[in-house]
Protein backbone atom coordinates (compact mmCIF):
# COMPACT_ATOMS: atom_id res chain seq x y z
CA UNK A 1 0.00 0.00 0.00
CA UNK A 2 1.35 3.41 -0.97
CA UNK A 3 0.63 6.79 0.52
CA UNK A 4 1.84 10.30 1.36
CA UNK A 5 2.25 12.13 4.66
CA UNK A 6 2.36 15.93 4.64
CA UNK A 7 3.48 17.69 7.80
CA UNK A 8 3.39 21.18 9.25
CA UNK A 9 2.63 23.01 12.49
CA UNK A 10 0.15 25.52 13.85
CA UNK A 11 -0.65 27.20 17.14
CA UNK A 12 -1.84 23.87 18.62
CA UNK A 13 1.24 21.87 17.67
CA UNK A 14 2.32 19.53 14.86
CA UNK A 15 -0.30 18.72 12.23
CA UNK A 16 -0.16 16.18 9.42
CA UNK A 17 -2.26 14.99 6.54
CA UNK A 18 -2.16 11.31 5.54
CA UNK A 19 -3.30 10.05 2.13
CA UNK A 20 -3.51 6.32 1.43
CA UNK A 21 -4.13 4.91 -2.01
CA UNK A 22 -6.60 2.03 -1.88
CA UNK A 23 -7.92 -0.15 -4.76
CA UNK A 24 -10.99 2.03 -5.36
CA UNK A 25 -9.44 5.44 -4.76
CA UNK A 26 -8.03 7.31 -1.77
CA UNK A 27 -8.73 7.83 1.91
CA UNK A 28 -7.37 10.77 3.90
CA UNK A 29 -6.81 11.68 7.52
CA UNK A 30 -5.98 15.03 9.13
CA UNK A 31 -4.12 14.61 12.42
CA UNK A 32 -3.69 17.45 14.89
CA UNK A 33 -1.08 16.59 17.51
CA UNK A 34 -0.25 18.45 20.71
CA UNK A 35 -1.84 18.71 24.17
CA UNK A 36 -5.30 18.89 22.55
CA UNK A 37 -5.06 16.30 19.79
CA UNK A 38 -7.93 15.69 17.36
CA UNK A 39 -8.28 13.79 14.08
CA UNK A 40 -10.54 13.89 11.02
CA UNK A 41 -11.12 11.34 8.26
CA UNK A 42 -12.35 11.64 4.69
CA UNK A 43 -13.55 8.16 3.58
CA UNK A 44 -13.21 8.79 -0.15
CA UNK A 45 -15.72 9.10 -2.99
CA UNK A 46 -18.70 11.25 -2.10
CA UNK A 47 -18.25 10.71 1.63
CA UNK A 48 -18.05 13.61 4.04
CA UNK A 49 -15.16 14.49 6.34
CA UNK A 50 -15.87 13.66 9.96
CA UNK A 51 -14.08 14.08 13.28
CA UNK A 52 -12.91 10.87 14.96
CA UNK A 53 -13.86 9.96 18.50
CA UNK A 54 -11.10 8.93 20.91
CA UNK A 55 -12.02 5.27 20.38
CA UNK A 56 -12.06 5.64 16.59
CA UNK A 57 -8.55 7.12 16.70
CA UNK A 58 -7.39 3.78 18.15
CA UNK A 59 -8.81 1.78 15.24
CA UNK A 60 -6.43 0.44 12.54
CA UNK A 61 -6.00 2.40 9.33
CA UNK A 62 -6.92 0.57 6.11
CA UNK A 63 -6.22 -2.94 7.38
CA UNK A 64 -2.79 -2.14 8.86
CA UNK A 65 -1.68 -2.12 12.51
CA UNK A 66 -1.18 1.65 12.33
CA UNK A 67 -3.76 3.94 13.97
CA UNK A 68 -4.31 7.73 13.99
CA UNK A 69 -3.30 7.63 17.68
CA UNK A 70 0.07 6.11 16.73
CA UNK A 71 0.77 8.95 14.30
CA UNK A 72 -0.45 11.70 16.62
CA UNK A 73 1.53 10.40 19.62
CA UNK A 74 -0.50 12.49 22.11
CA UNK A 75 1.27 10.68 24.96
CA UNK A 76 4.35 12.82 24.31
CA UNK A 77 2.37 15.70 25.84
CA UNK A 78 1.06 13.87 28.91
CA UNK A 79 2.35 15.52 32.07
CA UNK A 80 1.99 12.58 34.49
CA UNK A 81 5.05 10.35 34.12
CA UNK A 82 7.93 8.62 35.89
CA UNK A 83 11.53 8.10 34.80
CA UNK A 84 12.42 4.40 34.89
CA UNK A 85 16.13 4.65 34.08
CA UNK A 86 18.26 3.49 31.15
CA UNK A 87 17.21 0.53 29.00
CA UNK A 88 18.42 -0.96 25.70
CA UNK A 89 16.62 -0.64 22.36
CA UNK A 90 18.18 -2.51 19.46
CA UNK A 91 21.50 -2.50 21.29
CA UNK A 92 21.53 1.23 22.08
CA UNK A 93 21.04 2.80 25.53
CA UNK A 94 17.80 4.73 25.92
CA UNK A 95 16.11 6.77 28.64
CA UNK A 96 12.85 5.06 29.62
CA UNK A 97 9.81 7.14 30.63
CA UNK A 98 6.42 5.73 31.64
CA UNK A 99 3.61 8.19 30.87
CA UNK A 100 0.04 7.99 32.14
CA UNK A 101 -3.05 9.34 30.31
CA UNK A 102 -4.89 12.33 31.79
CA UNK A 103 -7.90 11.46 33.94
CA UNK A 104 -10.31 13.00 31.42
CA UNK A 105 -8.93 10.74 28.67
CA UNK A 106 -8.68 7.54 30.65
CA UNK A 107 -12.28 6.46 30.06
CA UNK A 108 -12.06 6.90 26.30
CA UNK A 109 -8.65 5.27 25.84
CA UNK A 110 -10.00 1.77 26.29
CA UNK A 111 -7.52 -0.66 27.92
CA UNK A 112 -4.68 1.87 27.59
CA UNK A 113 -3.17 2.45 31.03
CA UNK A 114 0.12 4.01 29.97
CA UNK A 115 2.78 4.40 27.31
CA UNK A 116 6.47 3.72 27.78
CA UNK A 117 8.64 6.02 25.65
CA UNK A 118 12.33 5.33 25.05
CA UNK A 119 14.67 8.12 23.94
CA UNK A 120 18.23 7.65 22.70
CA UNK A 121 20.63 8.77 25.45
CA UNK A 122 23.10 10.35 22.99
CA UNK A 123 20.80 12.13 20.54
CA UNK A 124 17.66 12.46 22.74
CA UNK A 125 15.71 11.08 19.77
CA UNK A 126 12.56 8.96 19.92
CA UNK A 127 13.40 5.27 19.48
CA UNK A 128 10.40 3.28 20.66
CA UNK A 129 6.98 3.47 22.29
CA UNK A 130 5.24 0.64 24.15
CA UNK A 131 1.48 0.85 24.68
CA UNK A 132 0.39 -0.84 27.91
CA UNK A 133 -2.91 -2.61 28.48
CA UNK A 134 -5.11 -2.93 31.56
CA UNK A 135 -2.74 -5.38 33.29
CA UNK A 136 0.36 -3.36 32.44
CA UNK A 137 1.45 -5.76 29.72
CA UNK A 138 2.69 -4.46 26.36
CA UNK A 139 -0.06 -4.52 23.73
CA UNK A 140 1.76 -2.70 20.93
CA UNK A 141 5.25 -1.42 20.14
CA UNK A 142 6.23 1.31 17.69
CA UNK A 143 9.94 1.08 16.86
CA UNK A 144 12.10 3.23 14.60
CA UNK A 145 14.44 0.81 12.85
CA UNK A 146 16.75 3.23 11.06
CA UNK A 147 17.24 6.87 10.15
CA UNK A 148 18.69 8.85 7.27
CA UNK A 149 20.01 12.39 7.31
CA UNK A 150 18.46 14.76 4.77
CA UNK A 151 20.24 18.10 4.85
CA UNK A 152 20.63 18.87 8.55
CA UNK A 153 17.62 16.80 9.63
CA UNK A 154 17.44 13.13 10.59
CA UNK A 155 14.32 11.38 9.26
CA UNK A 156 12.96 7.91 10.02
CA UNK A 157 13.44 5.53 7.12
CA UNK A 158 11.56 2.50 8.42
CA UNK A 159 9.24 1.93 11.38
CA UNK A 160 7.79 -1.29 12.78
CA UNK A 161 4.35 -1.38 14.40
CA UNK A 162 3.86 -4.67 16.24
CA UNK A 163 0.53 -5.77 17.74
CA UNK A 164 1.38 -8.10 20.63
CA UNK A 165 -2.24 -9.24 21.01
CA UNK A 166 -2.64 -10.52 17.44
CA UNK A 167 1.10 -11.03 16.70
CA UNK A 168 0.61 -9.02 13.51
CA UNK A 169 3.20 -6.53 12.31
CA UNK A 170 3.15 -3.58 9.91
CA UNK A 171 6.33 -2.07 8.52
CA UNK A 172 6.18 1.55 7.39
CA UNK A 173 8.92 2.36 4.88
CA UNK A 174 9.60 5.94 3.75
CA UNK A 175 11.07 5.95 0.26
CA UNK A 176 11.33 9.71 -0.37
CA UNK A 177 11.01 12.99 1.51
CA UNK A 178 10.83 16.72 0.77
CA UNK A 179 11.75 19.45 3.24
CA UNK A 180 11.01 23.19 3.32
CA UNK A 181 7.91 22.94 1.12
CA UNK A 182 5.38 25.77 1.38
CA UNK A 183 1.81 24.49 1.36
CA UNK A 184 -1.21 26.54 0.25
CA UNK A 185 -3.10 28.52 2.87
CA UNK A 186 -5.61 26.35 4.78
CA UNK A 187 -4.07 23.16 3.34
CA UNK A 188 -4.35 21.57 6.80
CA UNK A 189 -8.01 22.51 7.17
CA UNK A 190 -10.67 19.77 7.65
CA UNK A 191 -12.83 21.59 5.12
CA UNK A 192 -10.25 20.94 2.40
CA UNK A 193 -9.46 17.31 3.27
CA UNK A 194 -11.62 16.02 0.40
CA UNK A 195 -9.45 17.91 -2.08
CA UNK A 196 -6.26 16.25 -3.39
CA UNK A 197 -2.92 17.50 -2.12
CA UNK A 198 -0.77 19.57 -4.50
CA UNK A 199 2.16 17.80 -6.13
CA UNK A 200 5.50 18.09 -4.37
CA UNK A 201 8.07 19.86 -6.56
CA UNK A 202 10.46 17.28 -8.01
CA UNK A 203 13.43 19.47 -7.09
CA UNK A 204 12.50 19.08 -3.42
CA UNK A 205 12.18 15.29 -3.43
CA UNK A 206 15.03 13.20 -2.09
CA UNK A 207 15.16 9.41 -2.01
CA UNK A 208 15.79 7.77 1.35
Amino acid sequence: MMGELHGGSNALGPISRLTLKIPDGEQRWLLQSGPQSVAWRWPGGSGETGVLTSNESLQPIAGTDLTPFDLQMPFLYWTDFIYEGVAKVRGRPAHSFLLYPPVEQGASLINLTGVRVLLDTEFQAFMQAELLGSTGTITKTITILNLKKVGEQWLPKSIDIRNHLTRAKTRLTIIAAALDVLWPENFFSPALLALPAPAVPLAKRQSL
